[in-house]
């Protein structure tokens, strides 16, 4: 005991381990594996089914408005 502060205990409580527990380091895992076949998945498509759906995307139907600023050349 102190004799300061007579009610502290002599034994500190046990300390618990900081960080994630064991469940949660498995669940962030499979998570990652899981995300990690999606990208793989979708690198093994075809290439030609990508780059005809990029060629239909590319081309608007109508014509762009232009930005704000975008006709702007302003040099220092």
């Amino acid at each position: 005991m102190s004799a300061i502060r007579p009610d502290i205990p002599q034994t500190l409580p046990a300390l618990t381990p900081a960080g994630p527990s064991a469940q949660a380091k498995a669940a962030q895992a499979a998570f990652f594996r899981a995300a990690l076949n999606e990208v793989q998945a979708a690198q093994t498509r075809p290439q030609a089914a990508q780059t005809l759906q990029t060629a239909q995307t590319s081309e608007p139907d109508s014509p762009r408005l232009p930005r704000l600023g975008q006709l702007l050349d302003i040099r220092v």
